[in-house]
């Protein structure tokens, strides 16, 4: 499935549900489910810049999914960049994740 997809578009707004659903919330979890890896801060920023998003805005709109547990920011060794990443919200017991089948968190 493509960045536009609706199927992702329908799950990030359900997964941010009552949380406080904003466009720009939306937006950027349907990039990162639709990612399936880790987003660079360089994919990140095109994002934001295609949405109308300035980079202040996108950084707390990620540190608001990380903070309600709907995104990760994994570390990463020097000098690359962290990124975020969809929290594995599909987790089965095997600790993979139903939807990507990467380890789940």
């Amino acid at each position: 499935m493509g960045l536009n997809s609706n199927a992702h578009e329908d799950e990030a707004v359900r997964l941010i549900g009552e949380r406080g659903a904003t466009a720009a919330r939306v937006q950027m979890l349907r990039l990162l489910l639709a990612a399936r890896t880790t987003a660079s801060h360089q994919i990140l920023m095109q994002a934001a810049a295609t949405r109308s998003l300035d980079k202040v805005t996108l950084y707390r709109v990620l540190d608001w999914l990380v903070a309600q547990g709907l995104a990760d920011r994994p570390s990463t060794p020097p000098p690359t960049p962290p990124g975020f990443e969809a929290r594995h919200i599909n987790v089965t017991v095997h600790g993979r994740c139903a939807d990507c089948a990467r380890a789940g968190a």
